[in-house]
């Protein structure tokens, strides 16, 4: 059972209450996945909700997340995740929530000056504007916000030192390319997950990009991974419907669990 207080940070527990962690993309302000279908991912046994702020221009993204995007009411900014860390603060720490968003200036000005109630945790897109994203977490680090850090397929020395300093979870890139519906497994990701490991990454390490079917999850457990992340699949199901995404969310956890 969960015991939640409005305030507390909920990433540590997420991270816990199953062996394999569900992440899930939610992409804040889609009139086409309205916020009602958080309730379905909290019925599913999601653990984390990556909520995903627009931006004109999303260059990990691939084809249905850009639509997704473009689609949006917000302005890319931190309050475009309010709806989102409304609904989640009726589940009694079920879930925790993330925030996922590219450094514009509009997210900067915002993080600064934003609030961040009810968001545990950030991950701000590897780009060249170092400048701005080191803003971003800052102002999110002093608000009590954990950092997650995102690992790129051909990883650097920069990018495991950062993944050895998160101090919420690490996202390795599975597959080389766009987020997307991928076909396979890359079969590198055992050898990467344990290049982390070595390196000295304590925190998970979660699959994502290229994960998006039952047996490409179980793929990565057997790959060494602590658990997923799943994008562009779960906007797929949840434009189609709610029972379908209800369907589908049920065979990835159970995908997981084993």
């Amino acid at each position: 059972m969960h015991h939640y207080s409005a305030g507390q940070n909920r990433l540590t527990s997420a991270l816990i209450a199953h062996p394999k962690v569900l992440v899930c993309y939610f992409p804040a302000g889609d009139p086409l996945v309205p916020v009602e279908m958080l309730d379905v991912f909290a019925s599913c046994g999601v653990d984390i909700v990556e909520i995903g702020i627009r931006s004109d221009d999303p260059y990990l993204d691939g084809e249905i997340i850009r639509q997704s995007m473009w689609r949006s009411t917000g302005n890319g900014i931190l309050c475009d995740a309010g709806a989102a860390v409304a609904r989640l603060e009726t589940f009694n720490g079920r879930m925790a929530g993330l925030v996922f968003a590219y450094a514009s200036d509009a997210f900067l000005a915002s993080a600064v000056d934003g609030n961040w109630r009810g968001i545990d945790a950030l991950m701000c897109a590897p780009e060249t504007r170092s400048e701005s994203k080191a803003q971003i977490e800052l102002a999110a680090r002093n608000a009590g916000v954990r950092s997650t850090v995102f690992v790129p397929y051909a990883c650097n020395a920069s990018d495991v030192r950062q993944a050895v300093q998160a101090t919420g979870y690490v996202m390795l890139q599975c597959t080389n390319g766009k987020t997307g519906l991928y076909e396979g497994f890359d079969s590198s990701a055992a050898a990467r997950v344990a290049k982390l490991r070595a390196a000295g990454v304590s925190k998970p390490i979660l699959l994502g990009i290229g994960i998006g079917t039952a047996d490409q999850c179980r793929q990565a457990i057997d790959s060494g991974a602590d658990g997923v992340v799943i994008g562009s699949k779960v906007v797929a199901a949840s434009l189609q419907s709610a029972s379908c995404l209800e369907a589908y969310l049920a065979s990835v956890r159970r995908a997981l669990d084993g």
